[in-house]
């Protein structure tokens, strides 16, 4: 089910190194300062080792001294990944996901998740799972390109959907919305609280973003992003959310 280097993806400082390379190419001193989070000369003894068997293993490659993602073996080892987890994708299904991990854009949203989880993690434990956390941002970006039709049970199971691009003020809206109900729930101080909610608009104006400047979503159809965004791990909370609000029932009228 798994290949033999598919676990440099799944733990440790190698699965960390990846991520930080697909979201954004680097020299391996580059990659090295933002996984240590430092202005100041990184300790390469371990992130130079780390990324050249990332290299062998063929899930990087160098150009022009920058280490760049293999996104051939990423969409390979991601499919048989989602297949160890008993989701099993058609040809329509695997294309759009080697389609999503092709877009800058979706580095952008992932990569604003990437370094928090890795800077957040307790001293000395890699345990971050990068087949995972891709796979779950995937799910998340399927789930918000479902918003036009949800509540819509005429449109539920056809393949035509109202086009993204056409309800740019109802996704900013609702994304206000949303970020509002969550506000309430948010814990803390003042000082915390305001900083978890920078975090939150952040993410929600990325996905719209996402969303809007890419017409991938449009072409898929409805079946497979509703299995797809079963991957996201917030889906459950989401979908909780989204019945609370009656602005969510408008959006295909």
């Amino acid at each position: 089910m798994t290949t033999k280097n598919n676990t440099l993806l799944r733990r440790g400082i190698h699965s960390e190194l990846f991520l930080l390379a697909y979201v954004m190419p680097d020299t391996g001193y580059g990659i090295a300062k933002r996984h240590q989070d430092t202005k100041k000369r990184p300790d390469t003894s371990k992130t130079g080792k780390a990324l050249e068997r990332l290299e062998k293993a063929d899930y990087l490659y160098l150009k022009n001294k920058k280490y760049y993602p293999n996104i051939e073996k990423l969409s390979y080892d991601l499919l048989e990944y989602l297949d160890s987890e008993g989701i099993e994708l058609d040809v329509v299904e695997s294309k759009l996901i080697k389609e999503i991990l092709e877009q800058n854009s979706f580095f952008m949203l992932l990569g604003m998740d990437t370094l928090y989880r890795i800077l957040t993690q307790p001293t000395r434990i890699h345990h971050i799972d990068a087949l995972q956390v891709i796979s779950n941002h995937i799910g998340m970006m399927c789930t918000f390109g479902l918003i036009p039709e949800k509540n819509n049970k005429k449109t539920i199971n056809k393949t035509k959907r109202k086009s993204i691009s056409n309800i740019s003020k109802e996704l900013d809206t609702d994304i206000q919305i949303i970020n509002k109900k969550m506000e309430t729930s948010i814990k803390g101080s003042k000082s915390i609280r305001k900083k978890k909610m920078e975090s939150v608009n952040n993410l929600g104006n990325s996905i719209k973003g996402l969303i809007l400047g890419s017409n991938i979503l449009d072409k898929a159809s409805t079946s497979t992003l509703k299995k797809l965004e079963n991957l996201w791990d917030g889906h459950d909370g989401f979908e909780a959310g989204m019945l609370t609000s009656e602005k969510f029932s408008n959006f295909t009228k």
